[in-house]
């Protein structure tokens, strides 16, 4: 999916661009794609999912070609056709794993929204979230990506969408273990962030904290296993009874910032309930958080008492890259200036036509 709203205008549409051409370049045999571009409406490259050859490669790459950055930013309908209509739009019984790349700068308002869609709507999919452009929404991004169980990338550079891209798609093309669970071994719940879970890739680190209580040792891990596009169930279990395990310094201010995270992303909790169990972890580990700050008075006096601050109006700068001269939004602002335009140009003509025929009168002497 590719963002080709306004607010991408300059290099965020070309680097998305590129990374779009990059990514359809390193679908391998055997897997199928489609591309959804979006701004005030969504726009499908294919009525359904194609499978990848020289002919489908060509035409996805001459749909790239005629992407132009304009209108506003409807993600929300664009992200709802990927994923609720996905059993249409991207349905292969065949895939092991069914992945949405989502390229945009996310600059939208209705973030806590998309969000909750996403953890409704999710499903069997995995949402990746790739950042273009100097002024990326890098927090949206990232709880994006965790509710949708994939990862986050960030270009900032157009130099560097290769290299992003070639790391992503390998981390795609790998998927070893998905739907991980833990448990103790004597079933009860373990208390580990973040949640949900990822999936595990080849070659990658999935890291998550979790605390031991009293009398634990024995850690039970459960997935399903993907070995060359088959499935198996898949359990391990570790043994924590070991010293090293033991005391670990600072893991608990990492637990409880996982938490925090978490419970941020959590849809079944009202604001209120998230407010109180946020504002206790970051009191109980001194934490600065969206309810709680750090408090520091500086003793040093920087200005003498003697000079008067003076208040100036500064400019404020267009992102670095960025060629949009008027806010864009998702409300089809575009379509409604055209049609703004229309109705001038035809009153305008009325008013000429008119003007005409009472000038023609009075010079013939006829009264009206």
């Amino acid at each position: 999916m590719i963002d080709v709203s306004g607010s991408m205008s300059g290099t965020s549409i070309e680097q998305a661009k590129l990374a779009l051409r990059y990514g359809i370049e390193q679908l391998a045999d055997g897997d199928t794609f489609n591309i959804i571009s979006f701004s005030d409406n969504s726009t499908f490259f294919a009525a359904n999912a194609l499978p990848v050859d020289l002919r489908s490669r060509a035409m996805a790459n001459s749909f790239i070609d005629q992407l132009q950055a304009s209108g506003g930013t409807n993600m929300y309908s664009a992200l709802s056709h990927a994923l609720l209509g996905q059993r249409t739009v991207f349905a292969n019984q065949q895939m092991g794993l069914r992945q949405v790349i989502f390229i945009t700068d996310a600059s939208i308002s209705n973030e806590e929204q998309i969000l909750t869609m996403i953890d409704q709507n999710l499903g069997d999919s995995r949402l990746f979230m790739v950042a273009i452009g100097s002024a990326a929404n890098h927090s949206f991004m990232k709880n994006s990506a965790n509710l949708g169980k994939g990862s986050y990338t960030s270009i900032s550079d157009v130099n560097q969408v290769n290299q992003h891209i070639s790391a992503l798609f390998s981390q795609l093309a790998a998927p070893v273990l998905t739907n991980l669970n833990m448990q103790w071994s004597d079933g009860s719940a373990v208390d580990y962030w973040p949640a949900p879970l990822s999936d595990l890739y080849q070659g990658e680190p999935l890291q998550f904290v979790f605390k031991i209580p009293e009398g634990k040792s024995a850690l039970q891990i459960s997935a399903i296993g993907i070995d060359q596009g088959t499935t198996k169930d898949w359990t391990q279990e570790i043994d924590l009874s070991a010293q090293k395990y033991q005391n670990a310094a600072g893991l608990d201010i990492l637990w409880a910032k996982e938490k925090i995270d978490s419970i941020a992303l959590n849809r079944q909790l009202t604001a209120q309930q998230k407010r109180q169990q946020i504002s206790a972890l970051g009191m109980q580990f001194h934490i600065v958080t969206k309810y709680t700050s750090l408090l520091a008075i500086e003793q040093k006096i920087a200005r003498p008492t003697s000079l008067n601050a003076i208040d100036k109006q500064v400019k404020t700068e267009m992102p670095k890259g960025n060629t949009m001269r008027l806010p864009q939004t998702g409300l089809a602002s575009g379509y409604y200036l055209q049609w703004a335009l229309l109705l001038l140009v035809i009153v305008t003509l009325c008013w000429f036509v008119e003007h005409y025929f009472v000038t023609v009168k009075k010079e013939r002497g006829v009264c009206l």
